[in-house]
């Protein structure tokens, strides 16, 4: 068992499975969601800790590839884009083109440089 959300879908899906087949009561089932919902929360909280203290790694159980912390907010990565591209600022930068064009722009600049940390 590997402990993490993909294996907890995996249980939730084989106990849906379960339920229409006839081989798990609704009793069985309840205790399964339960246990689930135990186990989501807690993740939920893991994550807010981890954005509170600015944690760089994912907890264990989220089982999320690890990626260094290059920007500490969107923003602050969409104002480095916006000056890669010659602009002082978000606001120029979107002034100068549209907001849809930016956001474009900076979508695929955020995929090239998630590509780069790997």
């Amino acid at each position: 068992m590997a402990n993490d959300l993909n294996e907890l879908n995996t249980i939730l899906f084989e106990t849906l499975r379960g339920i229409k087949d006839g081989n798990i009561d609704t009793k069985q089932a309840n205790s399964v969601i339960g246990i689930s919902n135990a186990l989501v929360n807690n993740a939920k909280v893991q994550i807010q800790a981890m954005k509170l203290t600015g944690g760089k790694k994912a907890p264990e159980f989220v089982s999320l590839p690890e990626t260094p912390v290059k920007y500490k907010s969107k923003h602050e990565a969409m104002t480095v884009y916006a000056k890669e591209i010659g602009q002082k600022s978000v606001a120029d930068a979107i002034a100068d083109s549209s907001k849809e064009d930016f956001n474009k722009g900076f979508m695929q600049w955020a995929e090239d440089e998630m590509a780069a940390w790997k």
